[in-house]
């Protein structure tokens, strides 16, 4: 599928004026979490993604490439949209995103607000664990 997005790009004559389709990157933490922070929209077929995607320092537009998801919270609060799988289906919504809309929700990730480790380390502390 990837090289059919990729080859119907070319062929519509894709410019750098909007997202250009890159393949997939590692999921190596440093890259993989820079990766959406230096993007305008992520296209995707991982839950993962989808989360980290809706994170406070992200907040990127997640076009996820299938017919369902298990993350329906963040197709439910906007940071994510199932475009399905038909690489010209694919690439005519997200031209239509960047011509009329180019907006990420601005209320809270339902994921949380990326503390949970500090608060996690608060509790065990108040426990006595740490």
């Amino acid at each position: 599928m990837l090289d059919d997005v990729l080859a119907h790009q070319n062929s519509v004559g894709v410019t750098k004026r909007g997202p250009v389709i890159v393949k997939p990157c590692s999921y190596r933490l440093s890259r993989f979490l820079a990766s959406p922070s230096n993007c305008d929209v992520v296209l995707n077929i991982s839950r993962g993604i989808q989360e980290e995607a809706t994170a406070p320092n992200i907040r990127k537009k997640c076009f996820v490439l299938r017919t369902s998801t298990e993350r329906q919270e963040a197709v439910d609060a906007g940071f994510a949209e199932l475009v399905g799988v038909r690489p010209k289906k694919v690439v005519k919504r997200i031209w239509d995103w960047i011509e009329n809309d180019w907006s990420v929700p601005t209320r809270k990730s339902p994921f949380g607000d990326g503390n949970a480790a500090i608060k996690i380390v608060e509790i065990l502390k108040k426990a006595g664990y740490c």
